[in-house]
């Protein structure tokens, strides 16, 4: 075999290697479980039989699917309808500025579910989809859990998920249909079925109901659709006018404007009328209305069945989605609406009605879980529990946020400005944004070129580089098996040979392009 195959065999042993050791480390808890979390001394005493699992809490997560940060009514959105997410907000605590870390592809929604699932970061997540074995390499919330006492039920999205992972769930269910009138009650109907059971007085659980659902195509129901007409239509978002179409030079894909006739695969910026634009939009608030429905069924049948008093309940997306905004439609960008998600988070003994804006990342969430029910943390995991922050508003968790979309975008944000970096991919140029995110939330108004912001910039973006440091963002390499899969987030290495872009770098979008001498697909 040629060297670049036995570098890919070298990997894979070092890989199984780790998993001996993390699964070593998972059978560990169980013979020393940690003391008790926030939430075990809150358990529930019709639970405690004795076992070292019991009176721990319960735990569902509900994860949707391309959710905008700002389509839940509680959270300040009033033509939204989302009477269930609401009883979530009032009942919990939000935090407000929660994000993805990235992708390293334009299906954000894998890396997503896999940092969250693994609780790595985006450049040292697992890159084992398509293992012979199909057995993640590195431990996941599964695994943990039910080393910890927990049966674990995974009811969701086949593919664009980290299935290997998945499938380590004591039940696994995958659900590949698009979210319709149809087929609306199915999922529902298992989880529903699912805490009926005999079983789930006896040992916790941990349920996680992630089927992608608002994502496209809508198939919103008739009686969900008529919500949203006439005078009750959503309004198009206000910086749907500022078109991105100057950074043509690197791909966003878009997503659901093909469905309503806004141009061809890979559009930046939509062509779609007006007319069209309202359509789309109220199609995705009605699917939307359709979905709270369901989580309505589940958190009642909770609230029926008495679990509802021990379950630790979390509503979060994988990823924002734009629609409209700058001209885009897609979440293959840094704005706000494609990075920032929902995260809520509602258990006995945390707060009520309460908001955070402490910055945390959705892959956070792991070892935050971890923590709470009293669970020691793998040393796999890499990202930081957030556990005090819920009770107390006044702990910051996170500084500043760094953020990555392959090889092409940069984000490092803190409470006030946000920069963004742009190495466009087959042009050998580069551009900036700065944004001041209290006085422009909509990202509306570059403050990149403003003289009096120079030092600003020149500041925040060795920050950036920094922070991309600590992270792992520094691959310079070209060699085979996972390296080459994360040489598509190479950014840092080319930044200061590009020059500033200019007119003459707007370029239509071709069926192939080379960057540093490799030519991919489009679309890769």
């Amino acid at each position: 075999m040629g060297r670049h195959s036995d570098a890919v065999l070298s990997a894979l042993n070092l890989e199984e290697s780790r998993m001996k050791l993390n699964a070593l480390f998972l059978s560990m808890t169980l013979l020393f479980p940690a003391a008790p979390g926030l939430l075990a001394e809150s358990a529930s005493s019709s639970q405690r039989d004795g076992s070292a699992s019991a009176g721990k809490p319960n735990i569902l997560l509900i994860l949707a699917d391309d959710l905008r940060p700002d389509c839940i009514g509680a959270l300040g959105n009033p033509h939204i309808r989302t009477p269930n997410i609401d009883r979530l907000v009032t009942q919990g605590v939000a935090f407000n500025n929660c994000f993805v870390m990235g992708s390293n592809q334009t299906a954000v929604c894998t890396p997503s579910r896999t940092m969250l699932m693994t609780g790595r970061n985006l450049f040292h997540m697992p890159l084992d989809e398509g293992r012979p074995d199909n057995k993640p390499s590195v431990p996941v919330d599964f695994q943990m859990l039910r080393a910890a006492g927990y049966d674990t039920f995974y009811l969701g999205k086949n593919g664009r998920t980290y299935n290997p992972g998945c499938r380590t769930a004591d039940r696994c269910e995958f659900f590949s249909e698009t979210f319709s009138a149809k087929n609306k009650d199915i999922c529902p109907d298992k989880v529903v079925a699912y805490l009926r059971e005999p079983e789930r007085a006896k040992r916790p659980f941990y349920i996680s109901f992630a089927i992608s659902v608002p994502h496209d195509p809508l198939s919103p129901a008739p009686e969900d659709l008529a919500l949203y007409k006439g005078e009750n239509a959503p309004p198009l978002p206000p910086n749907e006018s500022v078109s991105h179409a100057a950074f043509a030079g690197f791909e966003l894909r878009d997503t659901n404007c093909r469905a309503f006739g806004a141009g061809p695969a890979g559009s930046l910026f939509s062509t779609a009328p007006e007319e069209k634009r309202r359509e789309a939009l109220a199609a995705y608030y009605a699917v939307m209305t359709g979905y709270d429905k369901q989580i309505g069924r589940v958190l009642d049948e909770l609230e029926h069945t008495g679990l509802a008093k021990n379950t630790l309940v979390v509503f979060a997306s994988d990823n924002g989605l734009s629609f409209w905004d700058h001209g885009l439609i897609h979440k293959q960008s840094l704005y706000e609406t494609d990075n920032r998600v929902p995260l809520i988070i509602r258990g006995p003994g945390l707060p009520a009605g309460q908001k955070r804006g402490t910055f945390v990342y959705l892959s956070d969430l792991l070892p935050t879980l971890l923590d709470l029910i009293g669970v020691p943390v793998p040393t796999s995991v890499e990202t930081k529990s957030f556990a005090p922050c819920i009770k107390d508003p006044q702990l910051v968790h996170r500084k500043n946020i760094y953020m990555a979309y392959r090889r092409e975008i940069r984000t490092f944000r803190d409470e006030q400005y946000k920069l963004v970096l742009y190495n466009v991919a087959y042009s050998k140029a580069r551009s900036t944004q700065l944004f001041d995110l209290k006085a422009d939330p909509y990202e509306k108004n570059n403050l990149a070129k403003n003289p009096e912001q120079a030092e600003r910039v020149r500041r925040m973006i060795a920050q950036a580089h920094e922070a991309g440091k600590e992270l792992g963002d520094d691959y310079q390499g070209k060699d085979a098996g996972r390296n080459a899969i994360m040489s598509k987030l190479r950014f840092w290495s080319t930044w200061d040979m590009r020059h500033e872009f200019g007119p003459g770098d707007v370029q239509n979008f071709p069926e192939k392009y080379i960057i540093d001498g490799t030519k991919e697909e489009w679309g890769d």
